[in-house]
């Protein structure tokens, strides 16, 4: 443009955008709907009841069409389904025929099974019937080898009671001699000799007697006394005397002596509290096998007149306890029985009784 020197500014033409393509198709159903409202809308009676005959002509064939797509989809599902209903009776049929199989093969195995059941169940009887002869004959044999070890017991203990010596108390009137016993601020002590003697055929080795002297009214207490010294009486010891059979010897009764502090830490169980006296004690010795040690227990009880025992409270210092030592056990240890403790007390609570 080439300058003419006029100030005012040119007239400019404006394009105006041209609608994109959906807006014009948009634009077009309004009009062809709007047309067709203004046809209708000046349309006759006649042409109305034609248009809409028509209308409904259309709609029915298109329900028609769209019931025909329906029903022969239905069809075809239905088809489908028949085919694979076909096939699942087939797979079941097959299933079934397994399981039959599987039944037969399963009552095969049982039938098997209770054969094998019944020859385990006779082997299981033929090895009973065989264990218990077994076992019968374990018995016999049990019976007879205790008979065995019971005629060998005997054999031994008659061989042992042929073999060895006994030795006890003397056979005199007179077998022990004690003196009273006296009390001092500490202990009760006694004094006195014991006369014993070997009987039987055999040599008697390392014969040692012992007596212990107990306070007491308590028998369970001297029986523990008694247990207690033979248990530490060196069991034959060589310090003791040979006695040949038939022969005698006197030996002294060493010290025996009983505290006051035991008296004290053990009183007496008889109601009146009174106190009792005893001679508790062993003889140990040997025979030919020097290993074996025999033992004779042997008790005596300080009694008023052989009978009943002699009784006291409280002692006091200096006192001096006569009476008579009655012999009350002189039993050998492998032969005679343990005393029953209540046979014992009831023998006790006899004496006692007063006359």
């Amino acid at each position: 443009m080439s300058d003419t020197g006029d100030t005012s500014l040119p007239d400019p033409q404006i394009k105006v955008p041209r609608p994109r393509w959906w807006a014009r198709s948009i634009g077009a159903v309004r009009r062809k709907f709007q047309e067709r409202r203004e046809k209708i809308k000046h349309e006759s009676d006649a042409v109305r009841a034609a248009r809409r005959a028509t209308n409904a002509t259309i709609w029915m064939a298109i329900f028609t069409v769209v019931l025909a797509v329906v029903s022969f989809s239905t069809l075809l599902v239905l088809k489908k389904q028949l085919g694979e209903m076909q096939s699942g009776g087939v797979d079941t049929k097959k299933l079934a025929t397994a399981a039959d199989n599987q039944a037969n093969w399963t009552q095969s195995l049982a039938i098997s099974a209770g054969s094998q059941a019944d020859r385990t169940k006779d082997l299981a009887d033929r090895m009973k019937d065989q264990a218990d002869q077994t076992k019968v004959i374990a018995t016999q044999a049990k019976v007879s080898a205790d008979a065995a070890k019971s005629a060998a017991n005997t054999a031994q203990a008659s061989f042992e009671v042929g073999t060895r010596p006994w030795v006890g108390l003397d056979d005199s009137a007179i077998p022990i001699t004690a003196g009273p016993v006296v009390f001092s601020e500490e202990y009760a002590t006694t004094s006195g000799t014991i006369k014993i003697k070997a009987f039987g055929e055999h040599v008697a080795s390392g014969v040692l007697p012992h007596l212990s002297l107990v306070v007491t009214g308590d028998l369970d207490q001297m029986r523990q006394i008694q247990k207690s010294g033979c248990e530490n009486l060196g069991y034959g010891s060589p310090v003791g005397s040979l006695l040949f059979p038939g022969q005698t010897t006197t030996n002294p009764i060493p010290l025996p002596f009983f505290s006051r502090s035991q008296i004290r830490r053990n009183p007496a169980p008889n109601d009146d509290g009174s106190l009792e006296f005893w001679l508790v004690g062993c003889i140990n010795y040997r025979g030919q096998d020097t290993k074996k040690t025999f033992r004779t227990r042997l008790a005596f009880w300080l009694t008023k007149d052989g009978k009943n025992p002699v009784l006291i409270q409280n002692p006091q210092t200096g006192i001096k306890i006569m009476g008579q030592w009655e012999l009350w056990e002189n039993e050998d240890t492998d032969s005679a029985s343990i005393p029953n403790p209540q046979d014992e007390q009831n023998r006790h609570n006899q004496s006692r009784k007063p006359n």
